[in-house]
């Protein structure tokens, strides 16, 4: 018998339609001869609990930790128990299985642990399904692989699994007991990937919360030339600047505007130059909820719940959950059927094909960078678009007019800059106009969809010069004379980066490199490995909101008290991005059969056992960092601060308050020695919720501006007096000017 196991009943159903299996059994199809279909229900077999294994490890103790069991053991989850007999009972009937599951290491893992189980011995052959409709199905059918080819991808996911539940139910189980010692009455979550996730979260809010603004200036001027007027920003030179390039004290820009003022400037550096812009990669899953999330508001799960409903239910896109955003070659032949259907479900979707050109292969064609799975695209299935809900035609046309400009002509524009010296000081001018639409006609007025976010810009980074950009630079000279006049200065504060949303967290979890701050990490992971993988971080992002460790307000994302407190409490490596990152890059080797399950999860192993170690040993000593830590968190009110399930009265109570700085390590020995100062009086907040207002200090001047009380600041200059109500307000006043 060919039994075919397929991960969920609706692509059971699928699947045997393309096999002619018609006749209903308990829990499958047949075709009446050799050929049967049955499903799961996503895992039918999970990890047993530690009291699972011995009674006596159903009571909390640091004395039983770590647990490492030498053979690990599954249960049958009860909810569905009767297709986990079916399934069983029809394997050990089968000569070959045909593992039918989503082509990734999770759907591996459900086909492959039951197979253990069931003591199968039989032939396995994988079919590679990436799409479901009827053509991605036969296509699938008729290239299936053999199953040495895939095994790998299940010792991935054990080793996923079984490294998940190593930490989590050991250092879970640690830190409440130790914790409870001291009259902590709070289960400690810890997460292998939660945490990390978490701590990135409180490191942006704290940043921002300690974030002292500097008052720095800026100088623009108008440029007269022979062929037109524009604007030019004056570049701060060395050495009156601040180590980002900014000018500090207005009497220096007072003095090149005085002695520009009037005069004739020379062009020194001129360009013009026509550059090409192709269209933007189809959606990954990871930039697909990015972009939902900054254009519709979309919480990553949501944005994954209605790619999976496109792919599983209606059969419109390919298979979520890849980190692939290229097409293979081979299926560049699709595109006319693909466009035509397109083309019948709505009109703006034939609109948009007649701008494409199928003849026409973008970058997107390269079978090199395609992963398991290739990028998110239709399918070519033909549908009413009315059948489709309000927020699922929103990601369906995201998607599909993502795909429809692969064939489209790149942008072209027309890119200018120049330099200008007036009188020893320089001012820079630069445009970008766009001269050929190409691909952009599909997106009229708005940001091209299926980018990731470009870091900077979205992570709101701090102090960052104005730009000099105009919106068309006249034709000029290398050489052309140009008067400079009406010279602008502009008083600025620099401003903290943003909060995180979930559009910013995601491409954080990504690209995770960027935000280590452990240089050794750093070089290891260079930007090729992430947090999470792109079919678990909406799920963690929502764990983490479930267990109030992250509260949503508006699109931002922030960290709750209890989430502080937590942060505060734990040693470095458990949760530093960075490491759990480079776990990741394990993963991804025994996924690709470069490395074994066994030795990642000894590795894993012995690294539990150490944290448990050294802090049960710790708090028995009133000088470790674990005791300290400890000591302070019962002193600071007797526990985990609630959160009141993440529903705080104003955004602004949301803010955690200050605290002293954690000190840095490299290993669970050298992580914070002091925290949790939250509760030492309460701090005003702006009814905005966006920053604190700090506190008028005593005797302070009142501000220039808007007559309010000020508060003494720092810059790198020095200290100075600032309006409280920045940066709504931003006068300033030089200290002993009172």
């Amino acid at each position: 018998m060919n039994l075919y196991i397929a991960e969920k009943p609706s692509q059971g159903r699928d699947l045997a339609r393309n096999l002619g299996c018609r006749k209903h059994a308990d829990g499958a199809l047949t075709d009446g001869g050799e050929n049967v279909v049955t499903w799961c229900m996503g895992h039918l077999l999970e990890l047993a609990m530690p009291d699972d294994y011995s009674p006596d490890l159903r009571r909390w103790s640091s004395d039983t930790l770590p647990f490492i069991p030498e053979t690990y053991k599954y249960l049958v989850k009860k909810e569905t128990s009767s297709q986990y007999r079916t399934v069983t009972g029809l394997i050990k009937k089968a000569d070959t299985v045909f593992i039918a599951t989503d082509f990734d290491r999770e759907g591996e893992a459900i086909a492959r642990n039951l197979l253990k189980r069931a003591g199968f011995r039989g032939e396995v052959r994988r079919v590679c399904l990436r799409a479901l409709d009827d053509r991605s199905i036969r296509k699938a059918l008729s290239t299936i692989v053999d199953g040495s080819e895939t095994v790998s991808l299940w010792h991935a996911a054990l080793a996923r699994s079984r490294a998940d539940w190593l930490v989590g139910i050991n250092l879970t189980r640690l830190y409440t007991v130790l914790a409870g010692r001291f009259g902590i009455k709070s289960v400690l979550n810890i997460g292998r990937v939660t945490t990390p996730t978490v701590e990135l979260v409180v490191k942006r809010d704290e940043e921002i919360e300690n974030f002292v603004p500097v008052p720095y200036f800026t100088l623009r001027e108008t440029a007269d030339a022979e062929k037109g007027s524009f604007s030019a920003l004056w570049k701060v030179p060395e050495e009156v600047s601040d180590e980002s390039g900014r000018c500090l004290k207005r009497e220096y820009a007072e003095k090149a505007a005085s002695e520009t003022d009037g005069q004739k400037g020379t062009v020194t550096e001129y360009s013009s130059d026509d550059k090409k812009a192709p269209p933007p990669l189809p959606f990954d899953l990871n930039s697909l909820q990015q972009y939902a999330a900054r254009t519709f508001g979309f919480s990553s799960k949501k944005t994954l719940d209605i790619a999976e409903s496109l792919y599983d239910r209606h059969h419109l896109t390919s298979y979520p959950r890849t980190d692939s955003r290229y097409i293979p070659t081979s299926q560049f032949t699709d595109a006319p059927g693909i466009l035509q259907s397109l083309s019948a479900m709505s009109d703006d979707f034939r609109e948009m094909a007649e701008k494409a050109d199928p003849v026409l292969k973008s970058r997107a064609w390269n079978t090199s960078k395609v992963t398991a799975h290739h990028a998110i695209i239709p399918t070519g299935e033909k549908k009413d678009i009315a059948a489709l809900s309000s927020d699922e035609r929103k990601i369906f046309h995201a998607v599909a007019r993502a795909y429809i400009a692969q064939f489209c002509e790149p942008a072209i524009y027309r890119q200018s800059k120049a330099v200008i010296d007036c009188r020893g000081h320089l001012f820079t001018a630069s445009s970008k106009t766009l001269r050929k639409d190409g691909w952009t006609a599909l997106y009229p007025k708005k940001k091209s969809a299926g980018e990731a976010p470009s870091g900077k810009a979205d992570e709101g980074e701090p102090g960052k010069e104005p730009e000099d950009t105009v919106a068309d630079l006249p034709p000029l000279q290398k050489g052309e004379q140009v008067l400079m006049h009406d010279p602008v200065i502009s008083d600025r504060m620099t401003e903290p980066p943003a909060h995180f949303t979930e559009a910013t967290l995601l491409y954080a979890m990504e690209h995770i490199a960027k935000y280590v701050s452990e240089e050794s990490f750093r070089k290891i992971l260079n930007e090729t490995a992430g947090l999470g993988t792109p079919a678990t971080r909406a799920e963690i992002i929502d764990g983490a909101v479930r267990k109030d460790f992250l509260v949503r307000d508006g699109k931002a994302l922030l960290s709750t008290p209890k989430a502080r407190d937590l942060m505060h409490l734990l040693p470095l490596q458990i949760k530093s991005p960075g490491f759990t990152a480079i776990w990741e890059t394990e993963l991804e080797k025994i996924a690709g059969g470069g490395a074994t399950d066994e030795a990642f999860l000894e590795r894993v192993g012995a690294w539990v056992r150490h944290v448990c170690e050294v802090e049960k040993s710790g708090v028995m000593n009133p000088e470790s960092r674990i005791y300290k830590a400890l000591s302070a968190f019962s002193k600071d009110g007797g526990g985990v601060s609630p959160s009141a399930s993440g529903k705080a009265k104003s955004p602004g109570a949301r803010r955690i308050r200050r605290r002293r700085a954690a000190p840095s390590g490299s290993d669970a020995e050298s992580a914070a020695a002091d925290f949790l100062k939250s509760r030492m009086g309460k701090r005003r907040t702006k009814a905005s919720g966006r920053r604190k207002k700090a506190e008028a200090d005593a005797g302070a001047p009142l501000c220039p501006k808007c007559g309010k009380p000020m508060v003494r600041r720092k810059s790198a200059r020095g200290e100075f007096w600032g309006c409280q109500d920045f940066p709504e307000c931003r006068g300033t006043r030089n200290i002993g000017s009172e």
